[in-house]
């Protein structure tokens, strides 16, 4: 797929991904959803990389994203569908929204959020505004463990998202 191709395909979907910070990948290994793509956060700016359906191994560069274009990510935690055990449940993932100076945007889930200080970082240092309303980098810098991190919103998320009027249940990965 060019990258032509991929941008029109990618328009009005949802793209679930891996997160690649410095060599680390998150999740590494996704449980529920395969991923599409793969978001390497380089030194000059993100790569997104093809996965390979059912391996996961990395195909070709879809397209490649220098850090001055982009203008600003926002994240935000998703509540997704999920079984545990035989009863019904619910995940938390990550929600990224990627957008570029020209108005073009990109819309990626992640199966984890525990990379978010990381990913905080190296935006900020590429000086990109990162649009986190529900302060899930403070959440996560200031727990001891992500699994802690992960308790509290599983406790607190359905009253931030109501103070906030933000729908967190998604049941597609296409947008409305």
């Amino acid at each position: 797929m060019d990258t032509q191709t991929f941008r029109h395909f990618s328009n009005e979907r949802i793209l679930q991904a891996i997160i690649e910070i410095d060599g680390h990948y998150f999740p590494t290994i996704p449980v529920k959803l395969p991923p599409f793509c793969y978001l390497a956060f380089r030194e000059k700016g993100i790569e997104i990389i093809e996965a390979e359906p059912l391996t996961n191994k990395k195909k070709d560069v879809l397209d490649d994203l220098s850090y001055n274009q982009i203008c600003q990510v926002e994240i935000n935690p998703v509540k997704k569908l999920t079984v545990v055990v035989v009863a019904p449940g619910t995940r938390i993932n990550l929600d990224l929204i990627i957008r570029l100076e020209n108005d073009t945007h990109f819309h990626f889930e992640c199966e984890e959020m525990s990379m978010l200080v990381e990913l905080s970082e190296r935006l900020t240092a590429h000086n990109i505004e990162l649009v986190d309303p529900f302060d899930l980098v403070k959440t996560f810098s200031s727990a001891k463990t992500s699994r802690d991190a992960y308790d509290y919103l599983e406790e607190h998320l359905e009253d931030l998202a109501e103070e906030k009027q933000i729908e967190l249940l998604r049941v597609t990965q296409t947008k409305s």
